[in-house]
């Protein structure tokens, strides 16, 4: 009888964790909703019918990354321990997101949403000291956590770094992902997590070369490396910021900063080949004399939709091209906006373009 039991409990374990069926529709559960930081905390709002509400505050640190799961599942990763309150509100929106939520940072708050928006929390999961975490995703009840090793070169544990843990496992145990250990440098970093059907796609930061790791997770507590693609190297010190998945494509926005200035490139891929489709870019120049503006507009941050690319540049706007436009600047087609003067975000939920302006936002209808 005994034996039985265990035998059991173990052919349910494996059900659980390595479903064979199809991952081909992601289907986020709770793709209305986001978190946005205003009046210094952390409030939750979700898209109903063509309007935007607030339903109700998280408690977790304001200006935190969070990132809400298709499960339910929410994770928030705080602004870096080092940053003054008042630097970490002035620079949120528009300094890359590693000088806040990177540096010094080693622990994910965790919580749970269910469908009439009650809120669970759990314990906070701390990692190792040298585990820096860049970024989260959640799929289903497995959570993929993305960053980079702080030990030396040449010692186990430095350069990229990607994990998961089994939601469903009382203990939360942290299990490393295989990260092939001959393409790793000091210094550099897991960006972004994707999905796309039965594959996982991490997304390799700075220093070249830069590549995409490809996973099987048909078994999601257990990834499979099956492939690394590398990726185009546009200038010296570009670092990617943004990645987003649609069905056909995948967009990359990354800052360059050189001798000569710096700029914003978003790259197009193909979603299935991985190769180069278009590229738009933004550039500034490295000295701007006093009373001088640059009549350039400066990508701040852009949003993949289908087979359009939106962009906000710090205007009244919104800028939009199709990923096969080969004007690589932005300006000449766009979207006035209302109630904004100076967009810095831009987020895609359930057929809707939310724009942010520090504390203050708006919804536009695609």
């Amino acid at each position: 009888m005994k034996s039985g039991v265990v035998l059991t409990t173990l052919f349910v374990i494996f059900i659980m964790g390595c479903s064979s069926r199809s991952r081909d529709a992601y289907v986020h559960k709770y793709s209305n909703l986001v978190a946005l930081t205003r009046q210094n905390q952390v409030q939750l709002f979700a898209i109903v019918n063509d309007s935007i509400r607030q339903i109700g505050k998280l408690d977790f640190p304001p200006y935190s990354n969070v990132i809400i799961g298709n499960n339910g599942w929410i994770a928030a990763i705080p602004p870096a321990a080092r940053f003054s309150d008042s630097a970490i509100k002035r620079w949120a929106h528009t300094f890359p997101r590693e000088f806040l939520y990177m540096k010094e940072n080693n622990m994910i708050m965790l919580g749970k949403i269910d469908r009439y928006y009650n809120i669970t929390y759990f314990p906070t999961i701390k990692f190792p000291h040298d585990h820096l975490i860049e970024t989260v995703k959640f799929y289903d009840d497995i959570m993929f956590i993305a960053g980079k090793g702080t030990a030396g070169l040449g010692v186990k544990g430095y350069g990229e770094k990607a994990s998961l843990v089994n939601l469903d496992d009382p203990e939360k145990k942290i299990i490393p992902l295989d990260m092939p250990e001959a393409l790793k440098k000091e210094g550099k970093s897991i960006d972004e997590i994707l999905f796309r059907g039965n594959k996982m796609i991490l997304v390799d930061d700075c220093i070249y070369p830069k590549y995409l790791f490809e996973y099987d997770i048909t078994c999601l507590i257990t990834p499979k490396l099956i492939n690394q693609f590398s990726l185009y190297i546009h200038g010296s010190y570009e670092k990617i910021v943004k990645a987003q998945i649609s069905e056909k494509y995948i967009t990359l926005m990354s800052t360059i900063v050189g001798s000569g200035g710096s700029a914003k490139i978003v790259t197009v891929l193909d979603v299935n080949t991985y190769k180069e489709v278009n590229e738009f870019w933004s550039s500034m120049p490295a000295v701007v004399l006093p009373n001088e503006k640059t009549k350039e507009l400066q990508i701040v941050d852009c949003c993949l939709v289908g087979n359009n690319v939106y962009f906000v540049a710090d205007t009244n706007k919104v800028y939009f091209k199709n990923v096969y436009d080969k004007n690589a600047k932005i300006g000449d087609k766009y979207i006035d906006v209302n109630r904004l003067k100076n967009v810095k975000k831009i987020f895609s939920l359930n057929g809707h373009l939310l724009l942010v302006d520090g504390d203050n936002f708006e919804l536009l209808k695609l």
